[in-house]
């Protein structure tokens, strides 16, 4: 859709500027970063930037305008994002000190905002919180591969499908939960 070329669009243009950022500073972007969750799953992430100098990690997104004005940023899943991201860094002996999310504004007017950055450190869960949500995520995948039943994935509800727009599995999670397949390890 053209909504989801113009996401496309802007959030390259952002992964670019802070590429070029990078040539200013010690920027790490496009950062891929694992964390073996047990004796079979890993967590595999990829951070949009993050600054070892100065211990920054940085996450890029956009939304609306509308978003900034009334007050709805920073999202709650996002903050849970780069509390995850931070976790995993952590793990990897990293030890970001700061968490920021910058928002760019795909519907911004010239005369408007064009983005917005929040420092998030002093809003994200504790570690432990963060290691419950991923054991119990990573718990009800294994469920639902060993019953071969699809509708257990831990997909978004219908209200926020849109959410799957830019995930390279979106096709097969929406295929699996739609019946067309069945679940088989791999």
């Amino acid at each position: 859709s053209w909504d989801t070329l113009d996401r496309i669009m802007i959030g390259s243009a952002g992964h670019q500027r802070m590429a070029e950022a990078g040539n200013f500073s010690l920027m790490w972007t496009e950062l891929p970063v694992a964390v073996r969750v047990n004796s079979s799953w890993m967590l595999l992430g990829r951070i949009d930037a993050y600054d070892p100098l100065r211990r920054e990690l940085w996450e890029l997104k956009t939304t609306s305008a509308w978003a900034h004005k009334n007050g709805k940023l920073p999202y709650e899943q996002h903050i849970w994002q780069v509390a995850i991201y931070r976790w995993m860094l952590r793990k990897n002996g990293l030890e970001p000190e700061r968490v920021r999310i910058l928002y760019m504004f795909r519907d911004a007017r010239r005369s408007d905002w064009q983005w917005v950055d929040y420092d998030v450190t002093n809003k994200l869960p504790s570690d432990g919180e963060i290691e419950e949500r991923v054991n119990s995520f990573v718990e009800q995948l294994k469920r639902a591969l060993e019953q071969r039943d699809p509708s257990m994935l831990p997909l978004p509800d219908e209200s926020e499908r849109y959410k799957c727009e830019g995930c390279p599995w979106r096709n097969k999670c929406l295929a699996l939960r739609q019946g067309q397949q069945l679940l088989v390890e791999v």
